[in-house]
């Protein structure tokens, strides 16, 4: 029943020397259960790594989440913005309004082995170089996998526009994915608001 985001490691932004990376953490065995929607939908998340993507690129965090339980939530369970985490073994069940897992920013990630019921968006994937591989996706609400157009976008928040990083170069395989509403895997939708667009489609 959090009101507030649940863990989060905290990142400087590039060109931000007044504090460190953190590196090499790990999460795992815990279980984040009973969080309602928030007003503002990025105000609940249960784990973040990093914050205001796609701003942490002048290192890699190469966190380990591992074994843990996302059950009946109104925000995301997972937004990743670094490098190199490793996601593996996770349960996400009802986030029928959500996405489970988001790889917002960062390269080469690793996402294997993890488990998605009942969710609005399973996967969506930011970046270059990530392995999405032999993860179980039923009943997805919307898409099993997204990969979206990336670049200059608008949006409610910001009238001055936004980027996503460049996408591409990513390997899907060996998923299973049953019982979705929309597409099993989609690639290249353009995404913002008004006449600004994200609408780089993903390369490699």
């Amino acid at each position: 029943g959090s009101k507030s985001f649940g863990m989060v490691i905290l990142l400087p932004r590039d060109g931000d020397t007044s504090f460190a990376y953190s590196h090499d953490n790990r999460f795992d065995h815990n279980t984040y259960r009973d969080v309602a929607s928030p007003l503002d939908p990025l105000s609940r998340m249960s784990l973040q790594i990093g914050q205001f993507a796609p701003y942490h690129t002048a290192d890699d965090t190469r966190t380990i989440i591992d074994h843990n339980k996302f059950i009946n939530l109104g925000s995301s369970g997972i937004q990743s913005k670094s490098g190199r985490d490793v996601i593996v073994d996770n349960i996400f069940i009802d986030l029928p309004n959500e996405t489970g897992l988001a790889l917002r920013a960062g390269d080469n990630k690793t996402v294997t082995g993890n488990y998605f019921e009942n969710v609005r968006t399973a996967i969506k994937v930011y970046g270059e170089g990530h392995i999405i591989s032999n993860n179980i996706i039923l009943d997805s609400q919307e898409i099993g996998i997204q990969i979206p157009a990336y670049g200059v976008f608008s949006n409610t928040t910001s009238t001055s526009g936004s980027s996503s990083e460049p996408t591409g170069n990513i390997l899907v395989a060996h998923n299973t994915i049953y019982f979705v509403t929309k597409a099993g895997i989609e690639i290249g939708r353009p995404w913002g608001t008004g006449d600004t667009l994200a609408d780089s489609p993903p390369f490699g």
